[in-house]
């Protein structure tokens, strides 16, 4: 089995939203408690990435100092044979698609006619005061998790036609929260 990795934003040495992320990592059977991370030492100023990669027995970490990336323009990018339902050290099918983005920030992944996710993060999509987010993801995000469970935003069916609905859209992941800017939709090729 490919190793799993967890982003966790760590703001002022502490770990953000730090349930979802040991509820995501507790699916699999672990020789080891995800608690044991609040034993390491975080960096105590500015925001920073903890990322851990372990598997059943055994993790490792690393932290670095945050930086957003924008994006402003997405490609939309047909596969109906990708799989991310853990997020996997291995990220190969994902890179492939990636490359695929032709001059656009990143792809948005359509499988099986249905809009899922970009290649590391969930997306939402405002229309009219609200946003939703694809009932179709690929990896169920914990920052797409806490929103849903705030009610901050709602699930949808959205295919690439419906995107016409939608005046912006807007990338959620663990590090971009859902503080994000947000695009228009025509940003969306």
């Amino acid at each position: 089995m490919s190793r799993l990795i967890e982003t966790i934003r760590v703001n002022d040495g502490k770990a953000e939203n730090i349930d979802y992320h040991f509820k995501r990592m507790r699916r699999l059977p672990l020789h080891w408690r995800p608690e044991e991370l609040l034993n390491i030492s975080l960096p105590p100023l500015g925001v920073h990435r903890l990322r851990i990669v372990y598997d059943a027995d055994h993790f490792l970490y690393t932290t670095t100092p945050y930086t957003a990336r924008p994006i402003r323009s997405l490609k939309l990018v047909f596969n109906n044979e990708i799989m991310y339902d853990h997020k996997y050290e291995d990220r190969s099918g994902l890179q492939e698609m990636y490359d695929l983005r032709e001059g656009c920030d990143d792809v948005l992944i359509v499988k099986n006619n249905l809009i899922t996710d970009v290649t590391y993060a969930n997306i939402v999509f405002r229309k009219d005061n609200q946003w939703f987010t694809p009932d179709s993801f690929l990896l169920n995000g914990t920052m797409r998790q806490f929103l849903l469970d705030k009610e901050l935003i709602s699930e949808a069916r959205i295919t690439p036609d419906d995107l016409s609905r939608y005046s912006h859209f807007k990338l959620i992941n663990a590090m971009l929260r859902d503080e994000a800017p947000g695009s228009e939709i025509l940003n969306i090729r």
